[in-house]
């Protein structure tokens, strides 16, 4: 009784006596007390079943028994994972059981040589388990063995300390068989396991890429062909591939600058290079009559007045290295269309082939002069026959007016007229509306332009589709608002002088008004001559002028604010506003304090404001 006298059961523990205690004997055998946990908030699951009573009540506090991992089992990782053991462990077994899908979670998958290791593998320290704050880059745990690498030597050859470039957590011993080599692909004959191969100095870095710098011995021990001997490049890639043994060797540019048709009769397997190449040796140099010398025998070459030989000339005539395969006419820049095609040689080229012209008078210059409906040279037109004509159709000419000035309105009615407009020929055709209408524009008196001094740019009110009826958009130069829109239609109100340098300012045209205005004065007020300062055109009588642009009037100075002389009585311009440039007066005659005695500076506003003069006070 003494054991259980004050209620060793905490205040909330209310399940039934009976469940432990008994008539018979209130004293209870702990070891072989079985209690069911699930009448309770915290069932025993796993290794929770066997464990005795007094192991988690030990001060036979049952119904206060704290329910969470953290409050019962020591931390071993002093606070550096946080304190839900149910992360790592469970009740069946303290083993940690997910490692794997923690790691996924934290970004580092447990993967290659890094699966199955044990925690204390990688977080262990003096004195705890560290698992936060560890970092996932390889040189947190191998430093180590970054530092003691030497083949190569990983510091001096200054490689970079991201291991994962060459090593792979996959491969056993941190071999590099797998090691992506991103500045020179590994591939056939250099798909090598052994770096020092072509890293012989066990130098890495800066090593060149270039084929001649490892195989320069290659390239001049060689003498099927002597590559030497033969000048060829020492590009190695334009004949030989990665193959290992170097072989076949091909030429991939035979098809590109050096020879560009290697097709036709030249297309099919030689036994080697010398087969074309046979005269000099030189494989550099080539041309079709290295090995064609006589073309004349095939063809008569020589009838062709004026055909020149020159280096792969043949190529002009022959593009697929065969005899009878005809010209591509394109590839002179003048392919031949409509009336053209079909035309035999000479039809052109009578006089030989060289500086044959292109342009079409160059060969129908007759054509042009014989021309007479219409007569070509009486009416002045230009000798660039494409203009009108085209290869596919020389009758029925055409003109796109479009193309040099488009015919709208009433000159669209007049667009089979030319001579209306070209009377003069078609030489230096005005493309201006007075070049043609001057007489016009001189003639018209509703209104009188010369007498008004419109400007000859008729496009400004007229228009090709409506001559009569001419508008002026007015917005474009000024926008008439107000009272100036009343006017709008009564142009000389403003223009009465013309209308070359009208002046779009209002004392321009208000300067009068400025002048006699009396109330106010504003000349004897200085009032500046800006007038939308205070008027717009919207509203002339009666004018506001914002004080806030320039000072706010607030307390005793919005009860003066209709009183403009009160402070201008100097006028408008460089009228102070600072507080003392006005009240210097009630500065110095200020006797309580006196303020010039008392030295008080002359910011009236530290202690003064416009809605309280008097009562100053002084923060």
């Amino acid at each position: 009784m003494l054991l259980f006298g004050q209620n060793p059961h905490g205040q909330n523990f209310k399940i039934d006596c009976a469940l432990c205690h008994t008539p018979n004997g209130w004293q209870i055998n702990f070891d072989s007390l079985k209690f069911d946990h699930s009448h309770t908030t915290f069932p025993l699951k796993g290794a929770h079943l066997d464990t005795k009573c007094l192991d988690c009540h030990s001060d036979l506090i049952f119904s206060e028994a704290p329910t969470d991992c953290f409050s019962c089992h020591q931390d071993m990782h002093k606070n550096t994972v946080g304190n839900d053991c149910a992360r790592c462990h469970n009740e069946s077994s303290w083993i940690v059981d997910n490692v794997p899908e923690l790691h996924e979670l934290n970004g580092f998958p447990l993967t290659g040589m890094h699966n199955g290791l044990s925690c204390m593998e990688c977080h262990s320290s003096a004195s705890r388990l560290e698992f936060q704050r560890l970092g996932n880059d390889c040189k947190n745990c191998h430093l180590e063995d970054f530092a003691g690498t030497t083949s190569p030597d990983h510091e001096k050859n200054n490689y970079s300390k991201d291991c994962i470039d060459c090593h792979s957590p996959f491969v056993p011993d941190w071999r590099t068989e797998n090691v992506d080599h991103i500045f020179f692909p590994l591939e056939q004959g250099h798909d090598l396991a052994d770096c020092k191969a072509c890293h012989t100095t066990g130098v890495f870095q800066g090593l060149s890429n270039q084929c001649v710098s490892c195989h320069l011995e290659n390239f001049t021990s060689t003498t099927m062909p002597d590559h030497q001997a033969a000048n060829f490049d020492n590009d190695c890639s334009k004949c030989h591939g990665l193959q290992a043994g170097w072989n076949p060797a091909t030429f991939s540019e035979h098809d590109g600058a050096f020879f560009p048709i290697y097709s036709g009769a030249h297309q099919g397997s030689w036994e080697n290079c010398a087969s074309c190449h046979q005269l000099s040796g030189d494989y550099s140099m080539f041309d079709c009559l290295s090995c064609h010398t006589n073309p004349e025998t095939n063809n008569n070459h020589q009838t062709i007045n004026g055909y020149v030989y020159a280096s792969n000339a043949c190529l002009s005539c022959h593009p697929q290295g065969l005899k009878t395969d005809g010209f591509d006419h394109s590839i002179t820049g003048f392919e031949l269309t409509g009336g053209h095609l079909g035309v035999n040689c000479l039809e052109c080229h009578a006089n030989g082939y060289q500086n044959t012209p292109n342009t079409c008078v160059g060969c129908h210059l007759e054509d042009f002069t014989g021309t007479t409906n219409p007569d070509h040279e009486e009416v002045g037109f230009p000798q660039d026959c494409a203009q009108c004509h085209q290869t596919s159709a020389w009758e029925g000419a055409i003109f796109d007016h479009n193309t040099v000035y488009p015919l709208l309105g009433a000159h669209a009615q007049i667009a089979a007229q030319c001579l209306e407009c070209h009377a003069n020929g078609y030489q230096n055709t005005p493309n201006t509306c007075v070049g043609c209408h001057i007489e016009d524009f001189n003639a018209t008196t509703d209104p009188n332009h010369q007498q008004a001094g419109f400007p000859q740019d008729c496009a400004q009110c007229h228009s090709q589709n409506n001559w009569e009826g001419a508008s002026f958009d007015h917005n474009s130069v000024y926008p008439l608002l107000g009272a100036h829109a009343q006017i709008a239609a009564q142009c000389l109100e403003c223009h009465a002088n013309g209308y070359q340098n009208t002046p779009n300012t209002c004392v321009g045209c208000h300067l009068e008004d400025f002048n006699t205005t009396t109330d106010p004065n504003h000349q004897q007020a200085g009032f500046p001559q800006d007038c939308a300062q205070c008027h717009s055109q919207n509203t002339w009588e009666g004018a506001t002028f914002d004080h806030n642009t320039v000072y706010p009037l607030l307390g005793a100075h919005a009860q003066i604010a209709a009183q403009c002389l009160e402070c201008h009585a100097n006028g408008y311009q460089n009228t102070s506003n600072t507080c003392v440039g006005c009240h210097l007066e009630d500065f110095n005659a200020t006797t309580d304090p006196n303020h010039q005695q008392a030295g008080f500076p002359q910011d009236c506003a530290q202690c003064h404001s416009q809605n309280t003069w008097e009562g100053a006070t002084f923060d």
